[in-house]
C-alpha cells in the first residue's frame, strides 16, 4: 500500500500541522485530513508516540520486530522511518541515542492524559464548555489492536481515565450539578464495568437528582452483576447509602 497525500496546488505555506489520533481507531492527519499510511509505519508511530519519552532503536525493533532477525528487524526500520519521512513534515526526530515523535505533532493520547491529570490535580475547570474535550477521556488507546506491546499503554491510559472521570463526577456532585455527574459516572462505569467506586458515585448522583427509584434500581442491577460474575455481595446495603445520603 503505498503513502498517498494530497497536496494543494499554488505556493507553499510551510509544514502542514499534524495530528496523530491513537484513542479508537488509528489515524493520521494533515490538515484536517487523513493520511493513507502502510500498517508498518503506523505501528512505528504508534509505538513512538505511546512511549512519550525517547525510545532506543533497539526497544523499536524488539517490540515491533520481535520474531525477525535483528538484522532484518533494523532494515525494517529503517525501511519505515524513509516512508515516514517521504510524508513531508517531521513526525519522528532524534532525541539523543533514541527517537520520539515531533513534539509539533499534536497526539489525542497525551492530550488525554494532560487532562486527566489536570482534573485530577483539580487544575481543570469543569465547566460546560469543556464537555467536548472530556471526550478524549471516553476511549482506550488502540482498542482493536492485538500487539503485546500495546496492552500496558492501553491499561495505564484506561485507568488514569477511568480515575480522572470519577474525580469529576465528584466535584460535579458537589457543585450541585448531579445530573452532570450521572454522566460521568456512566461513562466510567462504560470503561470499567465492576468498578466500586463508580457504581457508587452513580448511585449517589441519582439520589441527589432525585431519582430515587433509578438509584434503587442501580443499586439492585450492580448487587445482581457482581453474585453473577464474582460471587460476591456489596460492601454497602441500600439502606446504608441512603442514610449516608442524608446525612449529607
Amino acid at each position: 500500500m503505498a503513502i498517498h497525500l494530497a497536496m494543494a496546488s499554488g505556493p507553499a505555506a510551510g509544514p502542514a500541522p499534524a495530528r496523530l489520533e491513537l484513542l479508537g481507531d488509528f489515524a493520521l492527519l494533515m490538515d484536517g485530513r487523513p493520511v493513507n499510511i502502510p500498517p508498518a509505519e503506523q505501528r512505528l508511530l504508534a509505538y513512538v508516540a505511546c512511549a512519550d519519552a525517547p525510545v532506543s532503536r533497539n526497544a523499536v525493533v524488539s517490540a515491533l520486530w520481535p520474531d525477525s532477525d535483528p538484522v532484518r528487524a533494523r532494515g525494517n526500520l529503517r525501511t519505515s522511518l524513509w516512508r515516514i519521512r517521504r510524508i513531508g513534515p517531521v513526525l519522528i526526530g532524534s532525541a539523543g541515542n533514541g527517537m520520539c515523535i515531533d513534539p509539533a505533532v499534536s497526539v489525542d493520547q497525551r492530550q488525554g492524559a494532560h487532562l486527566a491529570r489536570r482534573v485530577l490535580a483539580g487544575q481543570e475547570r469543569l465547566m460546560p464548555e469543556r464537555a467536548q474535550e472530556m471526550r478524549l477521556l471516553d476511549r482506550d488507546v488502540l482498542p482493536y489492536w492485538f500487539e503485546e506491546w500495546v496492552d500496558p499503554y492501553r491499561e495505564s491510559y484506561r485507568r488514569l481515565r477511568v480515575r480522572a472521570l470519577e474525580e469529576a463526577g465528584h466535584r460535579l456532585l458537589a457543585d450541585g450539578r448531579p445530573g452532570d455527574a450521572v454522566a460521568l459516572a456512566a461513562r466510567a462505569i462504560k470503561a470499567e464495568y465492576l468498578r466500586d467506586s463508580a457504581h457508587w458515585l452513580l448511585i449517589r448522583a441519582l439520589m441527589a437528582e432525585g431519582n430515587h427509584s433509578q438509584a434503587v434500581e442501580r443499586y439492585r442491577h450492580y448487587a445482581h452483576l457482581l453474585e453473577t460474575e464474582l460471587g460476591v455481595t456489596p460492601p454497602l446495603s441500600l439502606m446504608e447509602i441512603l442514610h449516608g445520603e442524608r446525612r449529607r
